[in-house]
């Protein structure tokens, strides 16, 4: 009888220590973040502590030489900040594929994130279709979600990378620069969204500030 007992309260052990693990793994997504050095305000606004934080100052950019580079395309008619923040999601997609981990949150600085925010990407992860390469998420709270492919987007503010089924070679697709990086981005990578959304805008806007620059 004894025996049974320990059998019982040690399986149950197993289970509980094998939920906490799958809860930690996802709970602990690690966070990517474009924002630039001088926005501390939208940052602190977040409310959480990224891992890693770049932001290409489109300001800064030299366009002819992007072009001369094979950067950017001749015939773009992209603002300097709509090109610093295409080749700020770049650069967090190749950081993204370099990780150990499954999945990674890229977020921009104007996105709202909520107490809840972290336990419905649990969800989402959970039930993510496992073709995805891209799951955008947005700004709708609710308790069950459904995932629709997507081949058109508005707004980069928040998506998870699934990095297993990314890679460096597609990344590369992305150059030389044309138009903005959200609506190319379902061209190249298999990319879904929640339906409804779970992150929204802050009061900071709809637009980030790497691309408000002229």
């Amino acid at each position: 009888m004894i025996n049974i007992f320990l059998v019982c309260i040690l399986t149950l052990l197993i289970i509980i220590v094998f939920n906490s693990i799958n809860i930690e793994c996802y709970s602990k997504i690690k966070v990517f973040l474009v924002s630039l050095e001088k926005d501390k305000e939208r940052r602190d606004n977040l409310g959480i502590i990224p891992d890693f934080i770049f932001s290409v100052d489109g300001s800064k950019l030299d366009l002819d030489q992007l072009k001369k580079d094979g950067i950017l395309s001749n015939t773009s008619t992209l603002t300097k900040g709509e090109i610093g923040c295409y080749m700020s999601h770049v650069e967090l997609l190749k950081k993204a594929v370099m990780q150990k981990d499954k999945y990674v949150l890229i977020l921009e600085d104007d996105a709202k994130i909520e107490p809840y925010t972290f336990d419905k990407i649990n969800d989402v992860l959970k039930e993510a279709p496992k073709d995805a390469e891209l799951i955008f998420i947005g700004y709708n709270y609710n308790e069950s979600y459904d995932y629709k492919k997507s081949i058109y987007l508005h707004g980069c503010q928040s998506y998870i990378v699934n990095t297993h089924n990314m890679n460096l070679e597609k990344i590369k697709k992305l150059f030389p620069i044309e138009k903005p990086i959200d609506t190319i981005i379902p061209k190249y990578f298999v990319t879904y969204i929640t339906i409804p959304k779970i992150v929204e805008l802050s009061e900071f806007g709809s637009i980030s500030n790497t691309q408000g620059i002229r």
